[in-house]
């Protein structure tokens, strides 16, 4: 297991960014992903672009959505635009016990620690930036592919709203709650399946071997619900009329 210094059990995971546009603008007009991590530090190792690529990280004291909407004269204050290619690492690593880290009370007494502020602007329409020889890049639809490692994981749900910054959860929001107990036993066969045929892959099995194990019909199963969810997302994404379904449609399953 892979620990921080502060002995707290780290996850990672692989992830794709699509293009934003389309996505709820910034102040500057922009469509963006909206980020704050306020209970984890992220490294994020960037391995796979395409387009134009950029993030910027917000300056304390933060200013909130409200106070920027109704315009009182607060407006966030941000670092410069960086650009990402196929061999940057940034990093969200304003800790918990940092000296930039602002506290709030919520929740009538408890309080919770504001950081790691960011916003991610991709598009496949302006100039990259030079790229290592040997990098992997892309340069047609806009995207970014990053591993990412969270301090501490694992994380809890994402709390996301449209237009406004995002946040994974303490990891103790999720657990021992009855939807986290009913949502094990929805998923345990789908993870036996796919710990069953990605070791039989692994060890050379053929299709028609494959086709043979119990856990195939399972496999089937869930690729027909992935398969009409992501019809029923891009559907929803064309009747919202930002164009959101072009961008997603390129990456859906095959």
């Amino acid at each position: 297991t892979l620990q921080s210094k502060y002995g707290t059990q780290v996850a990672w995971f692989h992830t794709t960014m699509f293009d934003s546009i389309g996505l709820g603008v910034n102040d500057e007009g922009k469509g963006v992903f909206k980020m704050s991590y306020d209970y984890q530090t992220e490294v994020n190792v960037v391995y796979k672009v395409g387009g134009y690529c950029t993030v910027r990280f917000a300056l304390h004291p933060y200013v909130s959505d409200e106070d920027q909407e109704q315009q009182n004269g607060q407006h966030q204050a941000w670092s410069d635009w960086q650009h990402l290619d196929c061999e940057t690492t940034y990093y969200l690593n304003e800790s918990s016990d940092g000296d930039e880290v602002e506290t709030v009370e919520v929740n009538g007494g408890s309080t919770t620690t504001l950081r790691n502020r960011h916003e991610v602007f991709i598009s496949p329409n302006e100039p990259r930036t030079t790229i290592g020889e040997n990098a992997l890049c892309d340069k047609d639809d806009g995207f970014v592919s990053l591993c990412c490692l969270f301090d501490p994981g694992p994380t809890g749900l994402e709390e996301h709203l449209p237009g406004k910054y995002s946040s994974y959860a303490p990891v103790s929001k999720t657990l021992g709650t009855p939807e986290y107990e009913a949502f094990l036993q929805q998923i345990a066969p789908v993870d036996d399946m796919i710990d069953v045929l990605s070791l039989a892959m692994a060890r050379g099995a053929d299709d028609e071997s494959l086709m043979k194990l119990p856990q195939w019909s399972i496999y089937q199963e869930e690729r027909t619900k992935q398969i009409r969810k992501e019809g029923e997302l891009v559907a929803q994404l064309a009747s919202e009329g930002n164009g959101r379904e072009r961008i997603v449609g390129a990456w859906r399953y095959r």
